[in-house]
């Protein structure tokens, strides 16, 4: 195991840390009891919403993590002396917001504005990946052949794919639901609360959905580049047997 790959590590596993403590700090199950008794129809979008954020959030982890795994492999990252970028600055940032976004899904108007603050910081981080990834890739601190197409993989992934397109999206959808959270906050019309709340759980599930596919493709490219390797070796020791008899 790399250095820098330890070190990531121990960076996601701070934020997690982070992420689940200060959430639970905050989530007041109060406000959840108190919004039902007095607008069912309120509590219902915003138990929705609590649950596809935390949803979100542990979708988002088992992504960076296997995305680490990704790099260790296709690498050689015992090489790389130090990542480019604020890494852990960002990884703060985003746990930091994630924690409130589980906290205050009671309460659309801070939930909209920390969830354009996120979407900020997401915008940083694939932007950060990819400066690292580059540099990876015209240095060509391959691990093998295999690595090598591994990383081409990852390029297309990375580069190719409309990532930031996504995130800058979601940032304008954001700024939609921040807007029909304002005007509930001073005209209290339910009609805003219940639209910037819907805005919010559209916005995160088709998100979700479309990194998804992707994610999948790149992990299906993996699987088959890793087929062929062992097809091809297998195919190989036979003419290495019928080579020695000869």
């Amino acid at each position: 195991m790399s250095k820098i790959y330890q070190q990531l590590t121990d960076y996601i596993n701070w934020c997690f840390t982070i992420t689940v403590a200060l959430a639970l700090f905050l989530l007041s199950r109060q406000e959840l009891t108190k919004l039902y008794k007095t607008d069912s129809m309120a509590a219902l979008v915003s138990a929705i919403l609590l649950i596809v954020t935390v949803g979100r959030f542990f979708l988002y982890l088992h992504a960076v993590r296997k995305e680490i795994d990704l790099f260790d492999v296709s690498f050689k990252t015992e090489r790389v002396n130090r990542l480019h970028g604020p890494v852990l600055p960002i990884g703060i940032a985003l746990s930091l917001t994630f924690a409130v976004l589980i906290a205050y899904s009671t309460n659309i108007l801070i939930y909209s504005i920390v969830a354009l603050l996120f979407s900020v910081f997401d915008i940083y981080g694939p932007a950060t990946v990819n400066r690292n990834l580059g540099i990876q890739i015209l240095g060509k601190q391959f691990g093998d052949t295999k690595s090598e197409q591994g990383a081409k993989i990852l390029f297309n992934y990375y580069f190719v794919k409309p990532i930031l397109l996504r995130v800058a999206i979601l940032l304008v959808m954001g700024c939609f639901a921040l807007i029909l959270a304002t005007c509930w906050h001073f005209t209290h019309d339910a009609a805003y609360q219940y639209s910037a709340y819907l805005t919010w759980i559209f916005s995160i599930i088709v998100g979700e959905i479309a990194i998804y596919r992707w994610r999948a493709e790149r992990d299906e490219a993996l699987n088959s580049l890793e087929n062929n390797i062992e097809n091809n070796k297998g195919e190989g020791q036979p003419n290495k047997a019928n080579a020695a008899d000869s």
